[in-house]
């Protein structure tokens, strides 16, 4: 039903679908006008972006493990429980890597800066760890009871209540740390653009606009804010890596260095640890792809994409600006040529930012108001305004400590919830799995195959199997708190070494 020749793509009920067969028949026009419109998958952290694990199947029948689930269907094939279509393998790399690689690219070569070459060490472990704990989180969410699964609620089913209240804490306090960052990229970016604006004039004009976009609650449910994100990134690593090749004399040994200070190096490591935030999206994915059974080499696929494109942008931009480089790097682009790349670059991240505004406070205010029961639709507007507004006074009071920001945000928010609460709630899962029983619908799912698979691995944990993932949890504790320390350190380093040339330059 619904018409629409020629297989080409249709919107229906509101969402983007489309077939197989119809797929075959399309245009290269065709293939970039569903990727523009590419659903936009959000973090797993309410009820309203639950993973839905129960699609048609009945809940409360006991089913022991090892007994066949329910359904009799191909699971694989069936219709996605979201109610969009199943991604294929590629598909889903592409979504995976859109959801991670932001406009944190803007700040890679500043990072390698602050920690030198051997920083991109650091970035390739964080990597390869990133990978593994997104692995680690898909399988805990097969592990929880219920017909939609939350990041909060697979905390409850590891830790109790404390466990809830600890997921919705840090993800409360990294979504800060990214409002904080997103409008500090807008205003700097947009002074970048028209000189002749002084920082408090940007800072309360955008403000402002931005108001509307909050008040729309559902303008961060539009597909083209992720396109224009792929635009925008695209155009970021062309330009940088451009620049380069364009100017090869700029490359001087002298600019460089191996190593840094420790502060330094922490410094870069928060960014690059906030550059890889976006791990409680992985199982809404994993719930809408066709071969599940590929998720392992799908997310590994992705994270090398992602540490090829973070690589590549931080080794052009520092070989070209070395020890000097800005922590945006439009301000770069800007200083070396001011001319229609940099205009087109840097309208691009200021577009990017202006519509991630609303997206990122939906999401940070999704908590309190279920905590609250807030459902008038004019309290939410009022309410997100309202956290609008103070997240950018405190923006404004840090927009010339931007790499701190991120820094800070990385090492201690993004580090606990990507890092080290999914092995943490594995393990602690582990003990309670061994003989639990599990409604017979979530095994009959369209995730059931994973589920099943995954309930009788945990119930085979060791001693051994616990050792690994009790060494990730303290490996990310450790990590987390010495960066996070590094960090505070440098800044008041930096305020120190201000202070000190002020003084200086009085005398």
């Amino acid at each position: 039903p619904g018409g629409g020749g020629g297989g080409r793509p249709r919107a229906r009920q509101g969402k983007f679908v489309t077939s197989a067969e119809s797929r075959s028949s399309w245009g290269w026009m065709d293939e970039l006008n569903f990727v523009a419109r590419t659903p936009v998958y959000k973090p797993a952290v309410s009820k309203t972006t639950a993973v839905a694990l129960d699609h048609d199947s009945s809940l409360g029948v006991p089913l022991l493990l090892g007994q066949p689930a329910t359904g009799g269907t191909d699971l694989k094939h069936r219709p996605s429980s979201s109610g969009r279509k199943r991604l294929t393998n590629a598909e889903a790399i592409y979504t995976i890597v859109n959801i991670f690689v932001g406009l944190g690219m803007l700040s890679k070569p500043y990072s390698v800066a602050q920690g030198g070459w051997v920083s991109l060490v650091g970035l390739t472990v964080l990597c390869f760890w990133g990978a593994i704990s997104g692995l680690i989180m898909i399988r805990c969410f097969q592990l929880v009871p219920g017909s939609r699964v939350t990041y909060p609620e697979l905390g409850y089913a590891a830790m109790g209540v404390f466990g809830r209240r600890m997921v919705q804490t840090i993800i409360i306090l990294e979504f800060m740390g990214a409002t904080l960052i997103v409008m500090i990229f807008m205003w700097k970016n947009f002074m970048f653009l028209f000189s002749d604006v002084d920082s408090f004039s940007a800072a309360a004009g955008l403000t402002l606009a931005a108001v509307p976009s909050v008040w729309l609650l559902n303008f961060g449910d539009l597909s083209f804010i992720s396109f224009l994100g792929v635009l925008a990134n695209a155009a970021i690593m062309v330009a940088v890596v451009g620049f380069l090749i364009a100017n090869p004399s700029q490359i001087e040994p002298s600019k460089y260095d191996w190593s840094t200070d420790w502060d330094g190096f922490s410094i870069s490591m928060g960014i690059y640890t906030v550059a890889l935030a976006g791990h409680a999206a992985l199982p809404s994915v994993y719930a809408d792809m066709q071969d599940k059974d590929s998720i392992d080499v799908v997310v590994i696929v992705s994270f090398v994409i992602m540490w090829l494109i973070y690589c590549i942008t931080a080794t052009a931009g520092y070989l070209y600006h070395g020890r000097h480089a800005h922590v945006l790097v439009t301000e770069d682009i800007m200083l070396t040529s001011p001319g229609w790349c940099f205009q087109m670059v840097t309208f691009l991240v200021v577009a990017k930012s202006y519509c991630s505004v609303s997206p990122i406070v939906a999401i940070l205010n999704e908590i309190p108001e279920a905590g609250l029961g807030v459902v008038s639709e004019w309290t939410r507007r009022c309410s997100r305004t309202v956290c609008l507004l103070v997240l950018s006074l405190v923006a404004y009071a840090c927009q010339d400590h931007l790499g701190f920001v991120e820094a800070v945000t990385g090492s201690a928010f993004t580090m606990a919830s990507s890092f080290i609460l999914p092995p943490l709630f594995l393990v602690l899962l582990s003990y309670k799995k061994t003989n639990r029983q599990e409604p017979a619908g979530i095994l009959g799912t369209p995730l059931g195959k994973g589920i099943k698979q995954t309930m009788a691995w945990v119930a085979k944990f060791n001693v051994y199997d616990r050792a690994y993932y009790w060494f990730l949890v303290f490996s990310g504790i450790i990590v987390g708190i010495v960066f996070t320390y590094g960090d505070i350190r440098e800044l008041f380093n930096d305020h120190e070494a201000a202070v000190g040339g002020s003084t200086t330059g009085t005398s």
